[in-house]
């Protein structure tokens, strides 16, 4: 149960990171970066969460 609720977790995040991400001309440069970063060492946690 708790492997669960973390992979929601990560999926919740990885999506509003994604939506941070596509708000470009609202929040500018420097957010798009950050969030993209983000959005990146994510993906890396998602890997190592799944191997197998």
């Amino acid at each position: 149960m708790k492997t669960l609720r973390i992979r929601l977790v990560l999926g919740f995040a990885s999506l509003a990171l994604i939506v941070l991400r596509l708000a470009y001309w609202w929040l500018g440069n420097l957010s798009h970066e950050l969030f993209g970063t983000a959005l990146f060492a994510l993906a890396i946690v998602h890997n190592v969460f799944n191997r197998r």
